[in-house]
């Protein structure tokens, strides 16, 4: 993968997450700053999803721990130790953050 390709990668994906976030319910509040995304949750937790290049990765920070993704054929991203997809795994962690079930179409 190029870094032109992986840089259009990453920006689709975090298009498609502030979207997803945007059209949930109950609201999650996101912030888009450059590669950076970062929603928060009550009590002021955050999940902050950034790319690195050098990996050439999404790396996505949670209360929980740092989480690494690889791109899988420009389709989706998959966690590096599980083979688990990044879209499924955010629902997973904004769910726990907000402590509810998150409507957060696909």
């Amino acid at each position: 993968m190029t870094e032109s390709e992986f840089n259009q990668f990453v920006e689709r994906t975090l298009l498609q997450i502030e979207e997803m976030a945007e059209n949930a319910e109950p609201d999650i509040d996101f912030d888009l700053q450059g590669e950076i995304l970062t929603l928060t949750f009550p009590q002021n937790k955050k999940i902050i999803i950034n790319k690195n290049w050098g990996a050439k990765q999404l790396w996505v920070a949670t209360p929980t721990g740092g989480y690494h993704f690889d791109p899988k054929e420009q389709i989706q991203w998959v966690k590096d130790d599980t083979g688990q997809p990044l879209i499924p795994f955010l629902r997973h962690e904004c769910e726990t953050l907000m402590g509810t079930g998150i409507d957060w179409p696909d």
